[in-house]
């Protein structure tokens, strides 16, 4: 009998080596059998326009989006939450009580200059955010997700009410030196 069983926490372009055995009870099981190498394809760029929904995922710590990359994929933050503006599930950026925070590399998409990129999302703030003390979204760009990429902040949206809204952001000052890919931080502490 076939049985599947999923593989979670896989990273994009990694090489990965797979061994099996049968188990047929725990004092009968087969030797391991020799590996099987296989490598997660980079997904291409997306094209435009591009929506995200993030219901095709699952929601909890760890949950990512096909295409969306954590500057450390060790981090449990950024996740696809249950918390949502519409549909079945929405993006949870934090920081930790320890101050540990991950930027969040969307896909690349299929253009060749991001000043012309405009990003429409619903936002809302924590709990503890107010109009005095605003939760703080940071949108910039970069390179390829790594704890050292040089990310490059064009923007700063204040998120001062716990009620969703709609934000745009216009990429105007990208320069192609700066990277391809659109990286979000959100500074609060969760």
């Amino acid at each position: 009998t076939a049985i599947t069983l999923p593989i979670g926490k896989l990273e994009w372009g990694h090489t990965y080596y797979a061994y099996v055995r049968s188990v047929c009870s725990d004092t009968l099981q087969s030797p391991w059998s020799g590996s099987t190498a296989f490598t997660l394809p980079v997904p291409a760029a997306v094209a435009l326009p591009y929506k995200e929904t993030f219901d095709d995922y699952g929601s909890g710590t760890g949950v990512m989006a096909a295409g969306w990359e954590k500057a450390n994929p060790a981090s449990t933050n950024p996740y696809v939450s249950s918390t949502k503006y519409e549909g079945k599930a929405g993006l949870y950026l934090y920081k930790t009580k320890t101050g540990v925070t991950t930027p969040l590399y969307a896909p690349v998409v299929d253009i060749n200059d991001l000043s012309k990129l405009l990003i429409t999302f619903y936002g809302k703030a924590s709990s503890k955010a107010s109009s005095t003390v605003p939760d703080s979204l940071y949108i910039g760009v970069g390179h390829e997700p790594s704890v050292d990429d040089q990310i490059t902040w064009l923007d700063t949206i204040s998120i001062p009410t716990t009620s969703w809204n709609l934000y745009r952001v216009l990429l105007s000052n990208w320069k192609p030196s700066m990277g391809n890919r659109v990286v979000f931080y959100n500074d609060y502490v969760g």
